[in-house]
């Protein structure tokens, strides 16, 4: 009997230290899993902490102007100021810094004083770089290359040999609407991207809000 009670005795011990073991591993993975939800909740809050900054910055950017080319319609190009009017809507004013060039005597031409069409924001169709194939197709499928940017854009370019290098140099973007385009151009492709980003946060912001 007392061989039989200490074999029964170490198999008791030996199941109750397998189940604190069990409970213990049970207890560092509930942890550690804790840890990762902490760690991800934070890093969620910071992402959206940043946004919002990025969002602010790029709202102030455009309430206070933002200088591009603009391409029209009719194959004119010119410097304008776009400009943010409340919350959603998109306008120009001619630029005083080019206005001021071309009048005499160092004076403000009246064109910097006029305000283009005005753009609901909430109803843009889709933000395009001006390299990319047009709302995102790719080609006929006969052979041809896609066609890139948007037709406003494509008629600068083929007129205009720097125009082409700056789509090439990612320099254009195109906000598409349904009834038609605002084509502009940067300094450079990273204030481009710069600026895409800003739209795409400010039209995501909308969208949540709608």
């Amino acid at each position: 009997w007392k061989q039989n009670d200490a074999i029964w005795e170490s198999e008791h011990e030996n199941k109750l230290f397998r189940e604190q073991q069990k409970r213990r591993l049970m207890k560092i993975e509930k942890e550690k899993q804790e840890q990762i939800a902490q760690q991800t909740a934070k890093q969620q809050a910071e992402a959206k902490a940043l946004k919002i900054l990025k969002l602010q910055e790029f709202k102030e950017t455009l309430e206070n102007g933002l200088r591009v080319v603009k391409f029209n319609r009719r194959g004119k190009m010119a410097f304008r100021t776009l400009l943010l009017v409340g919350d959603h809507t998109l306008t120009w004013r001619g630029d005083e810094k080019a206005d001021k060039q071309k009048g005499s005597g160092g004076k403000t031409s009246s064109n910097s004083k006029k305000v283009g069409d005005l753009f609901d924001l909430r109803q843009m169709s889709y933000l395009q770089l001006g390299e990319e194939p047009e709302n995102g197709g790719e080609g006929s499928g006969s052979g041809k290359p896609p066609l890139l940017g948007t037709s406003t854009l494509r008629l600068h370019v083929n007129k205009h040999k720097d125009i082409r290098t700056m789509m090439e140099n990612g320099n254009c973007l195109c906000l598409v609407f349904k009834e038609r385009s605002i084509d502009i151009g940067l300094d450079c492709e990273d204030q481009r991207n710069l600026i895409a980003e800003g739209f795409k946060l400010l039209l995501d912001d909308l969208n949540q809000r709608a």
